[in-house]
């Protein structure tokens, strides 16, 4: 009996998935959160999604981290699970920015933030969020969240602020553009 011969790509079809394609994240911008807030703009349009990783962050005062969509903190509609430190909760909400649920302020902080569909000029966008730090106890806190920004306009910018206006001071965002 003969060797078994598969022709390319029939196992790939088989199992239900495909053949790996060409693509995947291109580095489109490294910046440093600084002062009351931070905007990327100029957003290039050639992917399918965007993904945000921010890091570090750190402000003075209180805060929590938060991302308005072409500089409109009325667009995120949510519903999040989180952990912190202490009790699990459930809860979601609408006419929000993007709330990062990052409000400890000692640069243990880390979110990353998935937003498909992004140019889109008739769809909402999906989104998927999910983050880790740790509270002043050296508590570990989680956060995640699924939504969509409610705008039929492309996403061309993204500003980084804190919801007590707090200044920042350190942090960095790396931006992906996913093909």
């Amino acid at each position: 009996m003969g060797a078994l011969t598969i022709p390319s790509g029939t196992l790939d079809g088989l199992l239900g998935g495909a053949a790996a394609s060409s693509g995947g994240m291109t580095l489109l911008s490294t910046t440093t959160l600084s002062g009351a807030s931070t905007t990327i703009s100029g957003i290039s349009g050639s992917y399918n999604s965007l993904y945000v990783l921010a890091y570090g962050a750190t402000w003075s005062g209180s805060g929590n981290l938060q991302v308005k969509p072409n500089g409109d903190g009325s667009l995120f509609a949510y519903i999040r699970t989180y952990y912190d430190g202490s009790a699990t909760a459930t809860d979601g909400g609408g006419g929000s920015t993007i709330q990062t649920g990052l409000n400890t302020n000692n640069g243990t902080n880390v979110v990353a933030i998935q937003i498909d569909n992004y140019t889109s000029t008739s769809n909402f966008k999906p989104v998927i969020l999910r983050n880790g730090s740790t509270n002043s106890s050296s508590v570990g806190n989680a956060y995640f969240a699924a939504g969509a920004i409610r705008t039929n306009s492309a996403i061309t910018s993204l500003e980084f602020v804190q919801n007590s206006s707090a200044n920042f001071t350190g942090g960095t965002v790396l931006l992906y553009g996913v093909k």
